[in-house]
């Protein structure tokens, strides 16, 4: 069956040297996916999340809406909070989790928001979580969504994450209706201790 949103996660090459684990959001609805990496002779490891957080709730029900089949499951699983702020409530509960065991993050995410919005950055920068494209590139990047006006796909990273590049692509570039966005990091840093 067809069902928009959700999120997935690739891992190729060398990290796969130091795969431990994976996992997804405790509820199992597609909005998180993870992989946990740490080499044997490290007392540190790195989580990488890919995101896909729901848009406002639709004007109009519709099967295919991402709000609405998160709303279904939800109810489904006794959870009467609507959606979005079980999202929100969810992944930081997930993020102050993995900071307080010490964890690396790197969190790419289709935001569904304006990334460079000073309430949406709040919560991010309280957990010491920077917004590693618009840090790097400036406030006035372009849109990461065809059509679209705004960016609303970003990386967060803890402050240990050593970026050495980092940018957009062209539209058309992966098979999606978003522009992708990347990071390279330094491989020596996503393993070292980071203070939030």
């Amino acid at each position: 069956s067809d069902q928009p949103g959700g999120s997935v996660l690739v891992s190729m090459g060398s990290l796969n040297h130091s795969w431990q684990e994976s996992g997804e959001d405790p509820r199992k609805i597609g909005r998180w996916t993870w992989s946990y990496y740490r080499p044997t002779n490290s007392t540190h490891g790195l989580r990488i999340v890919s995101v896909y957080a729901p848009q406002s709730k639709p004007q109009v029900f519709g099967s295919k809406k991402v709000y609405f089949q998160q709303w279904l499951q939800l109810q489904n699983q006794g959870c009467k909070v609507d959606p979005i702020k079980s999202f929100w409530k969810d992944l930081f509960q997930e993020i102050d989790k993995w900071q307080q065991q010490g964890d690396t993050l790197i969190l790419a995410g289709d935001w569904n928001k304006d990334v460079r919005n000073s309430k949406f950055l709040k919560k991010f920068k309280t957990r010491g979580l920077i917004p590693a494209i618009t840090k790097r590139h400036g406030a006035h990047g372009p849109n990461t969504r065809n059509p679209g006006s705004k960016p609303i796909d970003e990386i967060f990273v803890t402050s240990n994450i050593r970026i050495t590049r980092s940018g957009y692509c062209p539209f058309n570039e992966i098979e999606s209706d978003h522009r992708m966005i990347w990071i390279d990091v330094h491989k020596n840093s996503i393993f070292t201790p980071h203070s939030q």
